[in-house]
């Protein structure tokens, strides 16, 4: 917070003929503050969580074992993967001989997955749903945050102190944001449209 706050000093005091461009530039400071605070909470629910699961197991369908400290969606996958391997070799070796016991086979296969999809949810619990919460704030601010400096990065400036202080803030931002290509293309139509 103490950056933000030293920002906006710097901005304030520079940036004081141009109203809109300190208030695009103050936005995209409280936003990259907001994104880094979450960023560093989905970090430490990481952590939080892989130390929760960390030597964990989860054991599935035909004796195996899967490391928790994946995910739930990773385990989920790794059960798919195997029920559809072996529902392959069922069909190799019955879908020949018999159909109607193939099809049996494969109901039961399918039925096994779903039971175990499930078992997989409830083994996780709260900690994984404590995870996905964090890890779509994250998301959300960091659009949020990308969203904000689409906004510096757009502002048309009208004179060369203003362009000047946009560059500045820009130059000084730029590394600690995930600029996209769709930012420089706003800057520069943004300055072809103030020239």
């Amino acid at each position: 917070m103490a950056n933000a706050a030293r920002n906006m000093e710097v901005v304030s005091s520079e940036v004081t003929e141009a109203p809109g461009l300190l208030t695009v530039i103050s936005n995209h400071i409280k936003a990259r503050e907001k994104f880094l605070e979450i960023a560093e909470e989905e970090e430490r629910q990481q952590d939080a969580f892989k130390a929760a699961f960390k030597t964990e197991l989860f054991h599935g369908p035909f004796k195996t074992a899967y490391d928790m400290h994946r995910g739930s969606e990773w385990v989920k996958e790794q059960i798919t993967t195997s029920i559809t391997w072996y529902i392959s070799k069922f069909r190799e070796a019955l879908g020949k001989v018999d159909e109607e016991l193939l099809s049996t086979v494969e109901e039961r296969m399918w039925k096994l997955d779903k039971e175990y999809q499930g078992a997989v949810d409830a083994a996780y619990g709260e900690e994984e749903v404590k995870l996905r919460r964090v890890e779509r704030r994250y998301d959300e601010l960091s659009e949020a945050e990308l969203e904000a400096l689409m906004a510096v990065c757009a502002h048309v400036c009208v004179t060369p102190e203003e362009a000047k202080n946009k560059a500045d803030y820009l130059l000084t931002h730029v590394r600690m944001s995930n600029m996209q290509s769709s930012h420089l293309e706003a800057v520069l139509k943004a300055m072809k449209e103030g020239a």
